[in-house]
């Protein structure tokens, strides 16, 4: 099966378009208010970006086997059991400790796999493509994934059992994964 970049764009997964939207012409002027075209955000925290490990499984709604699942100890298993990386930090590497997918310090996913398609964690902690394509993976309260391509949205027939909100973005990098392992794209690098 040929390889997809950025786990298959979520499945062919996209976000509703963002549009940027400036200041109306009939919007009164104030001297007193200067408005920087790209405000500075602030520094981010040392460790908002890393990835919280809780032991949970993405479990089909209909039984069987997991998708897959995380140990307490960040641990990765494929549906089959066998051990496929590991959760460290930032970073989550395959079986052979390279790295997989890692998120920067601006909430940007790093992926040795991915040229073409960006993608970032939003304030939310959803993961949505920000060039390449326009889409969204999110793991709702209830540990439900959900993915939005073109303003509909498409929600797994599955759930992570174990998940906390604290290790939102740990999940929805592991649906990337799930994604990664249904196409046979792990270990594979462009």
């Amino acid at each position: 099966m040929p390889h997809r970049p950025l786990a298959a764009a979520f499945v062919s997964v996209s976000v509703v378009a963002f549009a940027a939207c400036g200041p109306s012409s009939k919007t009164p002027k104030n001297p007193d208010i200067v408005l920087a075209e790209n405000p500075p955000r602030p520094p981010p925290d040392a460790n908002a970006n890393t990835l919280q490990v809780v032991a949970m499984k993405l479990a089909p709604d209909d039984g069987g086997a997991p998708l897959i699942s995380l140990d307490a100890d960040g641990t990765v298993h494929a549906p089959d059991g066998t051990v496929v990386g590991k959760v460290d930090g930032v970073h989550l590497v395959d079986k052979n400790g390279k790295e997989s997918y890692a998120v920067a310090p601006d909430g940007a996913l790093i992926s040795p796999r991915e040229t073409k398609q960006k993608a970032s964690f939003d304030a939310d902690g959803k993961i949505v493509l920000v060039a390449g394509g326009n889409g969204s993976l999110e793991v709702r309260d209830d540990g439900t994934p959900v993915e939005t391509r073109d303003g509909k949205q498409k929600i797994w027939k599955a759930h992570f059992v174990g998940f906390d909100k604290k290790a939102k973005r740990t999940a929805e990098l592991l649906c990337l994964l799930a994604i990664d392992l249904a196409e046979g794209n792990v270990g594979q690098v462009k």
